[in-house]
């Protein structure tokens, strides 16, 4: 029988999920919560709704809808809490990418939401009416007409095809109109939904599971930023370390961060204290210095590589699950370019002379490729080697990222546990040739930007 062919879309999926019995754990509670709030809404009589009038079993459907809106909204602020259970046992990026789904789902649940109420409406009181009973006229309607279309916009703006359109700081100040969203659409839903203005029991569990929210989104997102605040890093030293890429190294009074992680980092002056960027570690120093390489990719990041040494720097996190704990004492294979270098400089150092690591190092330009040279000196004591594959594709004599090519590489290849650290073309090229090399899926690793 032959076997199933996997997508591009089912490797990167089970590559990039952390298999785990926490995550596991959420997945159940999620699960467990959303049949709790289906219960709600059955409880109630709404499956009696669907015999009883057209009119009756729109808003039954309406209803189920908003909930399942509302339930969406809530999953998607906790898991962009960057909450550090979560962010342990699920990896941030992981987070931010169901953070996504969730966002997406519901806006999908709320567009039909709203179109079912209209047309629940319609057969009492006319289309024209309703719209009027929506967007004011009814108690609680305005603020939630308000709130929908603010959800809408940051789920508009967080598509790929508009996003990439957008700076940074305009995707993140647009995002953040989703609290206010929320709060305003909520009211109406204790106030004039069927499900809790009549049971305390239901109201005050939905009252409870949306403050239980908040709190977390309150003491993951704007705790960590009120600690990094409080305790600031110090510029100093600025290091150019290719055609155009320069080392920050940041010293503070808190030691935090393992090597392989990353950081969101802002400068505290008049021109960047608005703007966070995530940087990954280059390296986790003796002394609790850390050191981030930053490519001039944008006016943000080429703005931090002019900052002035003694300019206070705000650090919140580190974040990030690929570290030496994860890879234990099993040889390494690192593949790594672009703005991966900096994570791998960083790995590397932490590993041991049993891993052997070998670091594939792709780079367009050998006067362009940061930290090369003290990846060549540490693998060495490590008992391993770096491969360097510079140069423009034109100029390659063969695909170094093929099955063939990575095999002649690193021939021991399928013992090895990977590293991917790069651009995303790059880690969907090696997957696919690492699969086909017969390397488990479980010994390859690697966390996606989702920006």
């Amino acid at each position: 029988m032959a076997s199933k062919v996997i997508t591009l879309s089912e490797l990167r999926e089970r590559t990039h999920m952390r298999k785990s019995l926490r995550t596991s754990d959420f997945l159940n509670f999620l699960v467990i919560l959303t049949l709790v709030v289906g219960g709600i809404w059955y409880r109630h009589g709404a499956l009696e709704s669907y015999s009883i009038s057209w009119q009756a079993s729109w808003q039954a459907t309406a209803q189920i809808l908003g909930l399942y809106a509302q339930l969406s909204m809530i999953f998607a602020i906790v898991l962009a809490s960057r909450a550090g259970y979560l962010e342990k046992a699920i990896g941030l990026d992981n987070m931010l990418v169901w953070h996504r789904w969730l966002g997406e789902a519901a806006a999908v649940f709320l567009i039909l939401h709203i179109s079912a109420e209209v047309i629940a409406l319609r057969f009492s009181i006319g289309l024209y009416q309703s719209i009027l009973s929506l967007t004011g006229k009814q108690n609680y309607m305005a603020q939630a007409t308000i709130g929908s279309l603010g959800i809408l916009v940051v789920t508009l703006t967080s598509l790929k095809f508009i996003r990439r359109k957008l700076s940074y700081e305009t995707w993140y100040y647009l995002h953040l109109l989703v609290y206010a969203s929320i709060l305003l659409g909520f009211f109406h839903q204790i106030y004039l939904g069927y499900d809790f203005a009549s049971d305390n029991i239901a109201k005050n569990f939905w009252i409870g599971i949306n403050v239980l929210a908040l709190t977390i989104a309150i003491l993951g997102r704007w705790g960590g930023l009120l600690i990094s605040l409080v305790n600031p890093y110090i510029i100093t030293q600025v290091s150019r370390v290719g055609t155009n890429s320069t080392e920050l190294t940041l010293s503070g009074k808190i030691k935090k961060g393992i090597p392989g992680q990353f950081a969101i980092i802002r400068g505290l002056n008049k021109d960047y204290w608005w703007q966070p960027h995530p940087f990954s570690l280059s390296s986790v120093e003796s002394n609790g210095d850390l050191k981030f390489t930053i490519r001039d990719l944008g006016e943000g990041s080429a703005g931090f590589t002019q900052m002035r040494i003694g300019t206070k720097v705000a650090v919140e996190g580190p974040y990030g699950a690929i570290t030496s704990e994860l890879l234990g004492d099993k040889k390494i294979l690192m593949i790594a370019g672009g703005v991966g270098i900096a994570p791998v400089r960083a790995l590397l150092s932490s590993l041991d002379p049993v891993n052997e690591p070998i670091v594939i190092y792709r780079s367009g330009n050998l006067n362009d490729s940061p930290h090369l040279n003290e990846l060549v000196e540490i693998s060495t004591r490590l008992h391993g080697r770096v491969i360097p594959v510079i140069g423009g594709r034109e100029t390659l004599t063969k695909d170094p990222f093929s099955p063939q090519g990575l095999k002649d590489l690193v021939p021991d290849i399928a013992s090895r546990e990977v590293v991917l650290c790069g651009p995303e073309l790059l880690i969907d090229k090696a997957v696919i040739s690492l699969i086909r090399l017969k390397v488990p899926i479980e010994n390859i690793h690697h966390e996606r930007l989702w920006w």
